[in-house]
């Protein structure tokens, strides 16, 4: 008997993946880097963003200390919120999904790479943040 339901995020209840790529690319810009789309997908999916940036150093792409790589993924967390707001999708289907399992008394929760406060902006606006009894993400675990 299924008990509960714990969903990832990106690419499972949002489509947003490419707007986290997106974020990347614009804050990466003033240092000259571009992450393609086929390396995004192939190399840094599923990272958390400092992650991302901190591996970018490490393969000497990003010539930045701890303090201006931290600067560089607020940046890049503004610009995600601001594309998320004007270009997040819930993925079709979902909201049928997550109304069904809650009609069947299944709780809910979400485990994610994601920021906390990007997971919530999303189902914020989308209306969704009531479905889900708990949510882990990025800022949660000490390695993702």
């Amino acid at each position: 008997m299924l008990r509960a339901v714990i969903f990832d995020f990106d690419g499972v209840i949002t489509d947003s993946e490419i707007l986290h790529l997106r974020a990347f690319n614009r804050v990466l810009a003033q240092y000259g880097i571009e992450i393609t789309t086929k390396d995004y997908y192939k190399d840094y999916l599923g990272l958390s963003d400092l992650d991302l940036l901190n591996l970018l150093a490490d393969k000497g792409r990003l010539k930045l200390n701890t303090h201006q790589i931290e600067n560089l993924a607020e940046q890049k967390k503004q610009v995600f919120e601001k594309l998320a707001k004007t270009e997040g999708s819930i993925i079709e289907g979902v909201r049928d999904f997550l109304g069904m399992l809650q009609q069947n008394n299944i709780p809910m929760a979400i485990c994610s790479g994601a920021l906390l406060a990007e997971i919530e902006l999303i189902l914020e606006e989308a209306e969704l943040r009531h479905f889900f009894k708990a949510i882990v993400s990025a800022e949660q675990v000490k390695k993702g």
